[in-house]
């Protein structure tokens, strides 16, 4: 039965075994209900191992970003770019999207949890409250949110004032936004490629085709057909 129902959460049929209907409602609900609000990670737990070791010396033409937490600053920091980098940060969530066009805008590189909380009840009034900011426990106060961008940033900035003089360069680039959803607009995925990649470029895809939000939405056929 568990085979059979975790094959296609959503032809799977009633079931009097309780922790099987756990799982099947919560890999429907993910990661997101239809008009649920949409999310925004304000913080990324991913690690850096995924990031390779290798560094273009002229740095990277083009970087196609998550607007998830601070990755994309790791990434490029390791990587490598130069003044000719073009980033297009691409997500499904619109609101996580209007967050980093707002970062890039206003701010400095100091006291990252005063400024998002200053900037969150524009993109709740924006997005009509339909924004879930995530890790909740994380982002209610200055001083969590502070914590926790030193956290995140200590992997790969040696100091702030490594990080703020590479957020200053990093905000003189040139910046595209592009709202798709991976997992379902291949046809998207394809246009923004196609527009945007030059030279040497890189594209951070997140854990998506590893995690439950992925594995939860489509049958294994399909699961193993994203793959390849």
């Amino acid at each position: 039965e568990w085979q059979r129902a975790l094959g296609d959460v959503f032809a799977a049929g009633s079931t009097q075994d309780a922790q099987l209907e756990k799982i099947l409602e919560f890999l429907r609900n993910t990661p997101d209900k239809v008009g649920a609000p949409r999310k925004v990670f304000v913080f990324n737990s991913e690690s850096d191992a995924d990031i390779p070791t290798l560094k273009y010396a002229k740095g990277l033409d083009c970087a196609f970003v998550l607007g998830s937490g601070f990755k994309a600053n790791r990434l490029l920091e390791s990587l490598g770019f130069s003044e000719r980098t073009h980033v297009v940060h691409y997500d499904y969530s619109a609101p996580a999207l209007a967050l980093r066009k707002l970062m890039l805008e206003r701010w400095d590189g100091r006291d990252y949890g005063a400024f998002f909380l200053s900037v969150k009840p524009e993109i709740d009034a924006q997005f009509a409250g339909a924004v879930a900011y995530l890790p909740a426990p994380l982002v209610k106060d200055t001083a969590s949110i502070d914590q926790e961008f030193m956290r995140e940033m200590g992997s790969v900035f040696t100091s702030p004032d490594h990080w703020r003089e590479h957020w200053q360069r990093y905000r003189a680039l040139k910046h595209t936004y592009v709202e798709v959803d991976l997992l379902r607009d291949h046809a998207g995925l394809t246009a923004m490629i196609d527009a945007h990649a030059t030279g040497h470029s890189a594209i951070w895809i997140s854990d998506m085709f590893n995690s439950p939000n992925a594995v939860g939405k489509f049958r294994s056929e399909e699961h193993t057909s994203e793959l390849q």
